[in-house]
């Protein structure tokens, strides 16, 4: 296991060399700086071990569907997992550990749409940047079939933009056997029908922001989240659809309200389609304080910023205007890296600290992080 200090220094390696090993490679128009800045976050992803809240039970999830057959999967068992599950657990059932090669495939499938996400729009640089930056890569590890949804609609965003709906809902098709969640994404199609300004949209979340300040949002949820498909029905009475009102007042969410308002304000009319979305998944973090079910849902608009703001710099007309989106774009780095090294770093956001690997002493014993769960939980689902 890495102490703190390597894990710092590892997290700020991927923050700030693998953006710089891409912006070098598109200076040069090679390739070799973008293959290997995603070699090196796909090594660090697929090879982690018990990294994020949800690892263990995920492993023991991966671990329980390989032992399955078609003979014994039962109508509920069709419900809690997707086809992705089953396909991926049965494919590796024969490992000693089929979570870890389950875990790898995600790992390798999330950063792979990620990376034809950013290469359509030619935003390596800055949208590797952003996704270790913010709260997408650390989220990939934790929600592990969620996040590769959430990346495969991000990819079928050009589809809203094109306007081909076959191919989105094909995406979403694909979506849905990563996680059934996706379906909740069907409408938002119509996103690019919705023509507001940035100012009015900028207006819309802050004033939904205010009210949650104020605590008028607080006693919403549980009304809110009955509503939901699949989760108001699959999470009900559990933490996940738990009153969240506790984090209204955090410097956290009270950053991540500002940020997401900054970036609305200084988005274009051209840009619609992702300030909507980002707009969207503001309004939904902002309603759901702590309250997991809505955050959840919220990710799949919130990646929508990876792409908004190198659009936000890339289209500037003119000088004068170049340098001062330049100047409030480093104000938004400077906030992002804030987030970054006091929440996910300091405060151990996700679970991501310490950082261990398969290659580690912890998972040759099987041993998890302090708290030792990983054998609580795990020791009856070896294969040995």
């Amino acid at each position: 296991m890495f102490t703190e200090i390597q894990t710092y220094i590892l997290y700020n390696i991927l923050l700030l060399l693998c953006p710089t090993l891409c912006f070098l490679s598109e200076r040069k128009n090679t390739r070799w700086g973008i293959f290997l800045a995603y070699a090196i976050l796909m090594a660090v992803s697929i090879f982690r071990f018990d990294i994020g809240d949800d690892y263990v039970r995920y492993a023991s999830m991966f671990n329980e569907v390989g032992k399955k057959t078609i003979d014994t999967i039962t109508p509920l068992d069709m419900l809690m997992y997707e086809p992705l599950t089953f396909l991926l657990s049965w494919t590796f059932s024969w490992a000693i550990y089929p979570y870890v090669y389950v875990m790898g495939c995600y790992a390798f499938a999330t950063l792979f749409c990620y990376y034809k996400i950013f290469d359509h729009y030619k935003i390596h640089s800055f949208g590797v940047f952003f996704l270790v930056a913010t709260w997408m890569l650390f989220q990939a590890w934790d929600g592990v079939r969620q996040n590769l949804a959430i990346a495969i609609f991000v990819y079928g965003i050009r589809f809203i933009e094109s306007r081909d709906f076959l191919r989105y809902l094909i995406c979403l098709l694909f979506a849905m056997t990563a996680h059934y969640s996706a379906i909740l994404m069907l409408p938002f199609y119509f996103v690019s029908y919705i023509k507001l300004d940035q100012r009015i949209l900028t207006g819309i979340v802050f004033v939904v922001f205010v009210l949650a300040e104020i605590g008028f949002l607080s006693n919403m949820h549980n009304s809110l989240a009955a509503l939901i498909p699949y989760y108001g029905q699959i999470y009900a009475d559990s933490k996940y659809l738990q009153n969240g009102s506790g984090t209204y007042h955090t410097t956290t969410y009270i950053l991540t309200m500002l940020l997401y308002m900054l970036i609305l304000f200084l988005s274009k009319k051209g840009h619609s389609i992702f300030a909507n979305l980002l707009a969207i998944g503001a309004i939904i973090y902002a309603e759901a304080g702590g309250n997991l079910t809505f955050i959840r849902i919220s990710w799949y608009f919130t990646p929508a910023l990876m792409i908004l703001v190198p659009k936000i710099l890339q289209e500037a007309s003119s000088v004068m205007e170049y340098n001062k989106t330049y100047v409030r774009y480093l104000y938004m780095i400077v906030l992002f890296v804030s987030l970054f090294e006091g929440v996910y770093l300091k405060a151990n956001f996700r679970n991501v600290v310490p950082y261990d690997s398969v290659f580690l002493e912890n998972f040759h014993y099987q041993r998890g992080n302090e708290s030792g769960k990983i054998n609580s939980v795990l020791q009856q689902s070896w294969r040995l």
